[in-house]
């Protein structure tokens, strides 16, 4: 079936090579897979794309008058979803809802909503192995609730901690060290990163920045930070010392860590680059540009692995896509509507 975008035009190839790569994995994705795949990418409803669930040979309308197949469905959440963040055991997506004051939670199995959590003002979260943080805004606030994934069966069960408080000033990105459970977050106002005792809610350390910070996180033992006002991130290695400036792009703002790399997307360009943890230098340019010289309006964001870590995929906000890039080669091998 020939897609049609809002314009009228047939279906780019490219469009083409996405849904057939999507038939073809090795491994079908499964509802949990493609939430997986899927958990950073922000959207006002959660749009999964299903290859083994889906009704042979049917397609859908997204909303924007593009047909997609096989037929994938939709996810209702709070307004304005802007984040979203697994569980360690993969069993709850959290999707992060501005506009409606709430995190809400859902089974990765049913694709149910199983939880309401009623968190003001929130602006970013992270789920470790034994709790969801979420930033709360100009507040200065980290709301935390302990998880636990033992007794967590029909619902995921938390119950409420003590606050974390900063001062008062937009904050953002909020991450763990998996090792030490130092929390890390990024104060955008005030132009740095706070790095707590998770125990003892005692502040470990500051880090004055040269921007404003966006998304924070630990590649190994050093502390990284999106600075989206700017063209570069800023590391510490260990956490200490002088920042490490490290050029990306312009507008870099999603992080995403994997293993001994970091993959950011420049917002107001059109590629994605992977940071090497011993040199703390650009390794890798994925470069989604449809053309030479393309103006801004890409909007390379959310980003995801696949299983094997062969695959990255990355939300394309100015595009309303996702474009899906095989690592070895750096080629873009197809771009999947939403």
């Amino acid at each position: 079936m020939a897609e049609r975008s809002a314009l009228g035009g047939r279906r780019r190839p490219e469009r083409d090579d996405a849904l057939s790569l999507i038939k073809r994995l090795s491994r079908p994705l499964s509802v949990a897979g493609v939430n997986s795949l899927c958990m950073r990418v922000s959207c006002a409803a959660l749009v999964l794309v299903l290859s083994s669930v889906g009704v042979g040979g049917a397609a859908t309308v997204i909303p924007d008058g593009r047909t997609i197949e096989p037929v994938g469905f939709t996810i209702p959440v709070e307004g304005f979803a802007s984040a979203e963040a697994l569980s360690p055991d993969g069993k709850w997506l959290a999707v992060l809802a501005q506009d409606g004051g709430a995190i809400d939670v859902l089974s990765t199995g049913t694709s149910q909503l199983r939880e309401r959590l009623a968190v003001a003002s929130a602006g970013g979260l992270t789920w470790t192995s034994d709790a969801l943080f979420v930033s709360r805004g100009y507040s200065g606030t980290i709301a935390r609730y302990a998880y636990d994934a033992i007794a967590s069966k029909a619902s995921p069960v938390f119950a409420k901690q003590i606050d974390l408080q900063v001062d008062v000033g937009l904050i953002n990105g909020i991450a763990e060290d998996p090792v030490t459970h130092r929390i890390a977050v990024a104060r955008t106002a005030k132009q740095e990163i706070v790095v707590f005792d998770n125990e003892t809610g005692g502040v470990l350390a500051r880090h004055p920045v040269n921007g404003q910070p966006y998304r924070v996180g630990f590649l190994g033992t050093t502390l990284i930070a999106t600075l989206y006002n700017s063209d570069r991130v800023e590391a510490w290695r260990d956490g200490a010392g002088d920042a490490v400036d490290i050029v990306t792009g312009p507008h870099p703002t999603q992080l995403l860590i994997d293993g001994d790399r970091a993959f950011v997307a420049n917002a107001d360009g059109h590629d994605v680059v992977a940071i090497d943890e011993t040199s703390l230098k650009v390794a890798r340019r994925f470069d989604l540009a449809l053309a030479a010289n393309a103006p801004p309006g890409q909007t390379p964001a959310g980003m995801a692995l696949s299983d094997d870590r062969s695959t990255l995929f990355v939300a394309e906000s100015g595009f309303n896509d996702v474009a899906v890039v095989d690592i070895a080669s750096g080629r873009l091998r197809g771009r999947i509507p939403t």
